[in-house]
């Protein structure tokens, strides 16, 4: 991968460690460590659900994170060498796959020349992830004591169904309510836009964010039937609300943090079936003559997530909003810079 500053995705090295053949590690060069630590089984989004993110083996043998959680397919950035793109399937086995697919989930990196910008001055850390979660413990030991990373809140996107909040709290009724009130509101025209929006089909679909009682949505058509994170059965053609909340970064030794989550899909890899290597197709970083990356996801990435993920409110110098709280599993508290200007880091809250 090249040292850009550009949001990317990872890289199957990077991932699950160099290749010999289709969803064989070679184990000659390990992936990053807090894919060791996490697993390579995504997590998915509401949102990357809803917009027709791919569930294998769902509902009968469901595949789970190593926190539990429901795990879809992702992409990987492709490297220029295969006909197909390179993705991980729910199990956490990597794979190859058409890029033309809108299917498969997209988890986004960030490289270390990105990251490097963000410094940290001061940080609490007080607990190894193995003390407060039980299902790293047998995963960590395997890595000999080296699995301890910061899980870090930078920047915002829609990913929960709304009342996700009330849902956790054993409230699914006024969730449910919730949800109700949104859609009333929306048809009744009530509903305040903030001013951002958020692409995920291509140039000319944009989806508008609105506020409703201190915290903000978007409303998605759902793209096939599944089911989300809470359980509840989604219906094709039906409209669904999602909140916006802060992004969670794994943040690697190497300084390159990846989405703890696959945050969106619905979105081509690219507009062909099948990369032609020998014609140099295929390859994540290259760009065309206007500057712009060739490869579809990539081009989106930067163009259109980079930007989206920033919260309305900017911090200095236009910088992305940044937000870096405590984690369940590390306990971190930061304060710290943004292009070398200091930052009074909060807890997130949603505007």
């Amino acid at each position: 991968m090249s040292e850009s500053k550009d949001v990317t995705l990872l890289t199957m090295a990077q991932a699950v460690g160099e290749q010999e053949s289709y969803g064989e590690a070679r184990g000659k060069k390990d992936p990053l460590l807090a894919m060791q630590v996490f697993g390579t089984a995504t997590e998915m989004s509401d949102l990357a659900i809803v917009l027709g993110g791919s569930m294998v083996g769902e509902p009968t043998q469901p595949n789970l994170t190593s926190e539990g959680k429901r795990a879809g397919s992702v992409w990987l950035a492709s490297e220029g060498k295969d006909a197909m793109a390179g993705m991980v399937f729910p199990n956490g086995c990597a794979y190859y796959a058409q890029p033309s697919n809108r299917h498969y989930g997209v988890r986004p990196a960030l490289p270390p020349a990105f990251t490097k910008s963000i410094t940290v001055n001061q940080s609490r850390s007080t607990e190894a992830l193995a003390r407060g979660e039980a299902c790293f413990q047998k995963r960590l030991k395997s890595l000999g004591g080296m699995g301890r990373i910061n899980i870090i809140e930078y920047g915002e996107y829609p990913q929960a169904i709304a009342g996700d909040y009330l849902d956790k709290a054993g409230l699914p009724e006024e969730a449910k309510k919730l949800r109700e009130a949104l859609e009333k509101e929306f048809t009744a025209d009530k509903l305040k836009k903030t001013g951002k929006t958020y692409h995920f089909e291509g140039e000319d679909t944009k989806l508008d964010e609105y506020r409703y009682k201190d915290r903000r949505y978007i409303r998605v058509k759902a793209k096939h039937k599944e089911r989300l994170s809470n359980g509840e059965a989604i219906e094709a053609g039906k409209p669904y609300w999602l909140e916006v909340q802060p992004i969670e970064w794994l943040q690697d030794k190497t300084d390159w943090w990846v989405a703890k989550k696959a945050l969106f899909s619905g979105v081509q890899f690219h507009s062909v079936d099948e990369f032609n290597p020998r014609l140099g197709e295929g390859n994540f970083d290259a760009k065309g003559e206007d500057g712009r990356y060739v490869i579809n996801m990539r081009r989106h990435l930067v163009e259109r997530f980079a930007k989206e993920m920033r919260p309305m409110h900017q911090l200095v110098n236009d910088a992305p909003g940044l937000q870096v709280t405590d984690s369940k599993l590390m306990g971190n508290f930061f304060n710290g810079e943004v292009d070398g200007v200091s930052v009074q880091l909060s807890p997130f809250k949603s505007r």
